[in-house]
């Protein structure tokens, strides 16, 4: 969680617009310098943001065949098939309450 807090925070600190204007420009010129950054932002967001999330999931709830043999069932299963098992397990929880925090953020 710590990870995914810390991508959150990187994009907490993004500006949408651009705040750096250093001259004077007409209204067309600041509506496609505002749209090109706000378009950034959102390329990020939708690709970069979320694969990061993603892969921060996968890298630490991979599973160890050796850990599942020792341990039985894990708790954090990616390859959970049963919807009942998903639905009363921790990882579910988890991924609501990363839900929640790329939502607070945003």
């Amino acid at each position: 969680m710590q990870e995914i807090r810390k991508e959150c925070n990187d994009v907490f600190l993004k500006d949408i617009y651009n705040p750096n204007i250093t001259k004077s420009y007409t209204l067309t010129e600041f509506k496609q310098l505002q749209n090109a950054s706000t378009s950034q932002v959102s390329y990020y967001l939708k690709e970069t943001w979320v694969n990061k999330i993603k892969d921060i999931v996968k890298t630490h709830f991979a599973e160890d065949p050796l850990q599942t043999q020792l341990m039985g069932r894990p708790w954090y299963s990616l390859n959970e098939t049963s919807k009942e098992s998903y639905e009363m397990g921790k990882l579910k929880k988890f991924l609501q309450q990363t839900k929640y925090v790329m939502q607070d953020t945003l």
